[in-house]
C-alpha cells in the first residue's frame, strides 16, 4: 500500500474538481496515476479483500453519509402538536386539578373525581403512542426503498475479467467500463475511449455536452450522464470525496438534504381537502353542543353559581365533551390511511419486481388508460438466439430450403386467433441450433477469408462479453442480447470463446483505430480496424437495420453461382435481399445485416470522410454486403394472458420497438395487442403526419415500429392531450423525455440504462410486462383501500357525532351516552386500528374487470354515500331506541353494542359498493360476499382480534376509569347479534347501490364515446366497414372495366 497512501483523497478529489491537467503531469500522466493507485488498464484492480478493506479505509467507501434518521422521540413530539389534542390535554388537567382540589378540600366529594381527567390525559398519551409508532415504521420502510434506489450495478474490469459490482462497493483504483445512458458513478479519468460525449449540465449547468479524450479534458465527474461512446475511466474519488458527494454533504449539513417522508400525492391532498370539510362540520357540532349544555347547565343549575369549583367543574366537563366530538368528528386518520395504503403497497409491489421510486406513481396507476410498451424483454425473453438467415447468398436455419414445412408450420399458427391459451412457442421449436446452422460450416471450410470477415464484423464490432463455450457462469454475460446472441452463434459454429478470439485479433494487428456504439437514433454501429500492422489495408465494418445498411450497397458476397462453394464480390441483388428480410421479419425475427467497405486513404475520419461523432458516413466509396441474420426472442408465456387481463380493465396496449414493421407486426399479433381493424405504422411515416391527422389515427394505432425515441415522445404527448392517462416503458438514454412526459414511466432494471431509470417513476426489476399488470392491481387496490377506509371512518363519525351530541341535549345531567374515554376508544378503533385494518388488503382479479375512472376520480362515490347513510341512519335510530327504552345502568350495554356495530361494519367495508364500470354494477348482484379472502389478511385478523379483546377488558374491568360495568353472557350475546343485524342491511344497501351505479356507467359511457381507446368491438367494426369499402371499390373497378359493346 506504499504507493497509494503517496497521495491523500483530498488531493485526489481537488484534481479531479479543477481539472488540473498539470497536476496529472505531475503524477507521471495516466500511466504514473494507474501505477500509484496499483491499478491497469487492461486487467483492471488484482486485488485480494484485504486489499479492498485496506482501499476503503484509506480512501473511503462509495457512499454518502446518510442522513441521521427520525427518531421515535421526535415522531411524539410532533404528534402531540396536533391542536384538538392540545385542547384535550389542556381540558383534562384542568379536570385532573379540580378533581384533586375537591378530593383534598371538599368534604362531600368522592374520591375518584380525578380519575376522568388523568384516565382522559393517558388515553391521548396512548393514541399518540400508536399513531406515532405507526410513523416511524412507516418512515423506515420509506428509508429502506431510498436505499434500494439508490443501489445499482456498475460494469468494472478487475482481476483481468469484466463483471457487475453494486455502485457502493466501486474502489478508488477500479477501471470502469462506460456505455451510453450510464450515469458516471465516481470522479475519475478517462483512460480510453471511442467517441465519449457527456452530458455536465447537472453539476456544471452547461447544456452543451461535451466530448471527451482530448488532451486537456478527460476527466469525468460522478453524477454527470454518458450520451455517446464507449470508455474506460479510472475512479479517483469516491463517496463523500467525489464532487457530487461534497456538493450533498453540504446540503445535509445545512439541513437541506434530509431525507423525510415523500412530498404529498395527488390522493393525499384530496383526502385533506375532504378532512379539512368534515372538520368543519365536527367544530360546528362541538360548539353547538358547548353552548347548548352550558345554556341547560347555568338554567338548571343555579346552585352552582355559589359553588366556584362545582362550577368550573361542570364547565370543563362540558368543555371535555365538546371537544372529544371534535375529536371523534375530524377525521385525522384519512391522510394517515393513504400515506399507510401507499407505504403497504410500495413494499409489496418491491417484493413482485416494482421498485416504487416516486410514490404518487402507485395510485396513478390504477387510473391508467393506456400502456405504451417496448417489445424486446419486455413483451419476448430477452433471450435472444440467430436461427435463420442468409450469408454470402446462402440461406440457413428457418427460411433454408430443408426448413420449408417448419415455415409453413409457423404461419399456420400465427394465423390463428389470439386467446388465453395461445401458443408462445419458438418458431424453431422441434430443431436442434446446430440443425439450424449447418449450412454455413462447408461454407466457411471453403472460404477462409471470407469466414474471417464475418468473424471480424461481431468479435470486433461488439461491445458484448460471454464465457468461453464450458464456462456456465451466467453472470459474465455482459452487454447488449443481441450482440450476446451473435457471439452465441459464432461459439455454436466452433469459436469456443468468441471474446478471447477479439483479443487475439488485436494482438496480430487489427487494431481498433475508432468505433461508433448503436444507439437508437443511428440504428448501426460502425467500427474503423487498422490493419497496418498485419500488411492489410484498413477496413470500416458495419453492422445494423437492413434497410440502412442496403441503402448504399452496391455490391454483395455471394457463393458462385457455378460451383457453389467459393465466394466472390457481385453486384447484389436487391430484390432477393428484401424478401430474404420479409421472410425473417414475418416469423417476428429482428434482422440484423452486415456490410464492410475500405476507404483507399487510410482509417478513420481521414479515411473516406467517417464522421464518428455523428455516425454519418461521406464516403462515395460503396459498402459491400455480407449477409443477414434473424435473431428470434420469443415472447413470453404469460404475454397473451396479461395482455387480455388489460384490455379486459379498459387499458389499451401499443407496442413501440425499433424493430421493422413486419417483425412488430408478427410479435403483436401473437400477443393480443394487434387486432383485426388495429393500425401498424412505421416511425419516419408517424412522425411526418399532421395534427389531423394523428387525431384520426392514434385511437387506432397498436403497433410502431422502427420508431426513434422522439417518436415515443410524440405518442405519448398525442394521447395525453386525447385525455389518457400515460404509462410509458423505456430503457435507453433517449427515452427519458417520454419517461417523464408519461403519467408513469416504466424503466427496466436489467437492461435499462441509468438515465431511464432516474427518469422513470416505478422499476421494473424483471423487465416483464405481467409486472406492469400487477403495478395497475395494485394502484387500484390503493384506490379502493383509501374508499374502504372512508366508507368506514363516515359511518363511524355521522353515528357516534349524532348520538352523543342528541342523548347529551336528551339527558337531564347533560351527560351523552359515551363518555370521553369511551368515545377516545372508539376514535382509536375508526382512526389507527381502522386504518391498519383497511389499508392492507391486496389487490384481487376482480380489480381488473372494470374500467379506469381517471384521475380525477370521484372519492366518494353515490353508491358509498347510500351505504354511508344508510348504515349510520341505521345505527342512530338503533342506539336512540335503546337509549330511550333502556335505564342509565344500562348506558354499558348500549354502548358495548355501538362498538360491535363498529366491528361488524369494518368486516363489511372490506367490500366496496358497485363502482361505475365494474361487473358487479352491469350485472346487478345481490349477494356480494364480505368475507371473501378475510383470512389472507392477517393484519386484519390481528386488528379484529385486539380490538374485540380491548372492548372485552374495558367493559369487564375498567369500570373506574371507563365508566363501565361488566356485563352478563346474553347481554354480550345480544350486543353482538345486534351489531350483526348490519350485515342484512350491507346486503339491501349493496343492491341500491348497484343500480345507482349502473345508471352512473351508462350515463358515463355515453360521455366517454370519443375516448381515445378504441375497443375491441370499435376496431372489428372498422374493420368490417373498410372490407366493404374495398370490396365495392374492387366492384366498382371492375364495372368500369367492362368493355362497351355497340349495336
Amino acid at each position: 500500500m506504499t504507493n497509494m497512501t503517496a497521495v491523500a483523497p483530498e488531493e485526489l478529489s481537488k484534481l479531479v474538481a479543477e481539472k488540473s491537467c498539470s497536476q496529472v503531469e505531475h503524477y507521471g500522466g495516466i500511466p504514473g496515476l494507474l501505477d500509484m493507485l496499483r491499478s491497469n488498464a487492461d486487467h483492471g484492480l488484482m486485488f485480494s479483500d484485504q486489499d479492498s478493506s485496506e482501499r476503503v479505509l484509506f480512501f473511503g467507501e462509495n457512499k454518502l453519509p446518510t442522513p441521521p434518521s427520525k427518531l421515535l422521540f421526535r415522531f411524539i413530539w410532533d404528534a402531540m402538536h396536533d391542536k384538538t389534542l392540545i385542547m384535550l390535554m389542556i381540558a383534562s388537567f384542568i379536570s385532573l386539578i379540580i378533581g384533586f382540589y375537591r378530593m383534598l378540600f371538599v368534604p362531600d366529594a368522592t374520591s375518584h373525581e380525578w380519575l376522568e381527567g388523568a384516565a382522559i390525559l393517558a388515553a391521548v398519551f396512548s393514541v399518540v403512542i400508536i399513531s406515532s409508532l405507526n410513523d416511524w415504521v412507516k418512515d423506515r420502510k420509506f428509508r429502506s426503498l431510498h436505499q434500494k434506489n439508490t443501489d445499482r450495478q456498475i460494469h468494472v474490469l478487475r482481476n483481468s475479467k469484466e463483471k457487475m459490482v453494486s455502485v457502493f462497493t466501486l474502489l478508488v483504483g477500479d477501471i470502469v467500463l462506460l456505455e451510453a445512458g450510464e450515469v458516471i458513478p465516481a470522479d475519475g479519468i478517462l483512460v480510453d475511449g471511442h467517441s465519449l460525449v457527456i452530458d455536465e449540465s447537472s453539476l456544471t449547468g452547461e447544456s452543451k455536452p461535451i466530448r471527451k479524450g482530448n488532451d486537456d479534458d478527460y476527466f469525468l465527474l460522478s453524477g454527470t450522464t454518458v450520451c455517446e461512446g464507449i470508455g474506460k475511466m479510472l475512479i479517483l474519488a469516491v463517496g463523500r470525496h467525489s464532487l457530487h458527494g461534497q456538493i450533498m454533504t453540504s446540503m445535509m449539513d445545512d439541513g437541506s438534504g434530509q431525507q423525510g417522508a415523500p412530498s404529498i400525492t395527488p390522493l393525499q391532498k384530496q383526502l385533506f381537502n375532504l378532512a379539512e370539510k368534515i372538520a368543519y362540520f365536527g367544530i360546528a357540532s362541538a360548539l353547538l353542543l358547548f353552548g347548548s349544555l352550558l345554556i341547560k347547565l347555568l338554567i338548571s343549575e343555579r346552585n352552582l353559581l355559589t359553588n366556584p369549583s362545582d362550577l368550573i367543574l361542570a364547565i370543563t366537563n362540558i368543555f371535555i365533551q365538546a371537544v372529544t366530538i371534535l375529536v371523534v368528528a375530524v377525521p385525522e386518520g384519512l391522510p394517515m390511511a393513504v400515506t399507510l395504503t401507499l407505504a403497504f403497497a410500495s413494499t409489496k409491489m418491491t417484493a413482485e419486481n416494482n421498485l416504487v421510486r416516486v410514490l404518487s406513481a402507485c395510485e396513478t396507476m390504477g387510473s391508467a388508460t393506456c400502456i405504451c410498451t417496448d417489445k424486446t424483454g419486455t413483451l419476448t425473453t430477452n433471450q435472444m438466439s440467430v436461427v435463420g438467415g442468409s450469408l454470402f447468398g446462402v440461406a440457413f436455419g428457418v427460411i433454408s430450403e430443408d426448413k420449408g414445412s417448419l415455415e409453413e408450420d409457423f404461419y399456420g399458427q400465427f394465423e390463428e386467433d389470439i386467446s388465453e391459451d395461445a401458443s408462445t412457442s419458438n418458431c424453431h421449436s422441434g430443431y436442434e441450433d446446430d440443425d439450424l446452422l449447418r449450412p454455413l460450416l462447408p461454407l466457411f471450410e471453403e472460404n477462409a477469408r471470407e469466414k474471417e470477415l464475418f468473424v471480424d464484423s461481431i468479435i470486433l464490432n461488439s461491445t458484448a462479453i460471454i464465457p468461453s463455450l464450458g464456462d456456465q457462469n451466467k453472470d459474465s454475460v455482459i452487454g447488449s442480447k443481441t450482440e450476446v446472441a451473435l457471439l452465441q452463434m459464432l461459439q455454436k459454429l466452433g469459436i469456443e470463446d468468441p471474446c478471447m478470439q477479439r483479443v487475439n485479433s488485436i494482438q496480430s494487428g487489427k487494431v481498433i483505430a475508432d468505433m461508433v456504439p448503436f444507439s437508437s437514433e443511428r440504428k448501426m454501429m460502425k467500427v474503423s480496424i487498422d490493419q497496418s500492422k498485419a500488411g492489410r489495408p484498413p477496413l470500416i465494418l458495419i453492422k445494423g437495420a437492413p434497410e440502412l445498411i442496403l441503402a448504399s450497397c452496391s455490391m454483395q458476397l455471394s457463393i458462385n453461382s457455378t460451383t457453389h462453394a467459393t465466394v466472390e464480390k457481385v453486384p447484389i441483388d436487391d430484390a432477393a435481399i428484401k424478401a430474404t428480410q420479409w421472410r425473417l421479419s414475418r416469423m417476428g425475427l429482428r434482422t440484423i445485416a452486415f456490410a464492410y467497405y475500405s476507404p483507399d486513404d487510410g482509417v478513420g475520419k481521414s479515411a473516406g470522410g467517417m464522421d464518428y461523432f455523428t455516425g454519418d458516413d461521406s464516403s462515395e466509396m460503396s459498402r459491400v454486403y455480407i449477409g443477414m441474420v434473424g435473431i428470434e426472442d420469443p415472447l413470453r408465456e404469460d404475454v397473451p394472458k396479461a395482455v387480455l387481463s388489460c384490455q379486459r380493465a379498459g387499458i389499451s396496449i401499443r407496442m413501440v420497438t425499433g424493430d421493422s414493421l413486419e417483425t412488430a407486426s408478427s410479435i403483436a399479433k401473437r400477443a393480443g395487442i394487434l387486432m383485426r381493424g388495429g393500425l401498424a405504422i412505421e416511425g419516419p411515416r408517424f412522425r411526418s403526419l399532421d395534427e389531423a391527422t394523428l387525431n384520426k389515427i392514434v385511437p387506432r394505432l397498436q403497433v410502431l415500429s422502427r420508431s426513434s425515441p422522439l417518436d415515443k415522445q410524440i405518442l405519448v404527448n398525442k394521447l395525453k392531450a386525447l385525455g389518457d392517462i400515460v404509462t410509458v416503458t423505456g430503457d435507453g438514454t433517449n427515452d427519458g423525455p417520454a419517461l417523464r412526459s408519461a403519467h408513469v414511466g416504466f424503466s427496466m432494471g436489467i437492461t435499462g440504462t441509468e438515465v431511464a431509470k432516474q427518469a422513470s417513476s416505478i422499476i421494473l426489476m424483471d423487465d416483464k410486462f405481467s409486472s406492469i399488470v400487477k403495478a395497475i392491481s395494485w394502484g387500484r387496490c390503493v384506490g379502493d383501500s383509501v374508499r374502504k377506509f372512508l366508507l368506514f371512518q363516515l359511518t363511524v363519525n355521522i353515528s357516534a357525532v349524532v348520538v352523543a351530541f342528541i342523548s347529551a341535549l336528551l339527558n337531564s345531567d347533560g351527560r351523552g351516552a359515551f363518555n370521553a374515554l369511551q368515545l377516545l376508544w372508539v376514535n382509536l378503533l375508526m382512526d389507527t386500528l381502522g386504518a391498519l385494518a383497511l389499508a392492507t388488503d391486496g389487490p384481487t382479479p376482480e380489480l381488473l374487470d372494470r374500467k379506469p375512472e381517471g384521475l380525477n376520480r370521484q372519492l366518494v362515490t353515490k353508491g358509498m354515500w347510500i351505504r354511508i347513510l344508510g348504515m349510520a341512519l341505521f345505527q342512530i335510530v338503533v342506539l336512540l331506541l335503546m337509549i330511550s327504552f333502556l335505564s342509565d345502568t344500562h348506558k354499558t350495554f348500549v354502548f358495548n353494542t355501538f362498538v360491535m356495530m363498529q366491528l361488524w361494519n369494518e368486516i363489511l367495508c372490506r367490500t366496496l359498493p358497485p363502482l361505475p364500470g365494474s361487473a358487479a354494477s352491469i350485472a346487478h348482484k345481490f349477494f356480494f360476499n364480505p368475507f371473501k379472502n378475510m383470512l389472507d389478511n392477517h393484519i386484519s385478523l390481528s386488528v379484529l382480534f385486539f380490538s374485540i379483546l380491548g372492548q372485552f377488558l374495558i367493559v369487564e374491568y375498567g369500570g373506574t376509569v371507563f365508566g363501565t360495568v361488566p356485563l352478563s353472557k346474553l347481554e354480550w350475546a345480544a350486543s353482538i347479534l345486534i351489531g350483526a343485524t348490519c350485515l342484512p342491511l350491507f346486503f339491501i344497501l349493496n343492491y341500491i347501490s348497484s343500480i345507482s351505479a349502473k345508471e352512473e356507467e351508462e350515463n358515463a359511457s355515453r360521455r366517454q364515446f370519443r375516448s381515445t381507446m378504441a375497443s375491441r368491438e370499435r376496431l372489428q367494426w372498422h374493420a368490417a366497414v373498410t372490407d366493404i369499402q374495398n370490396g365495392l371499390s374492387v366492384f366498382s373497378a371492375l364495372r368500369r372495366a367492362r368493355p362497351v359493346v355497340s349495336d
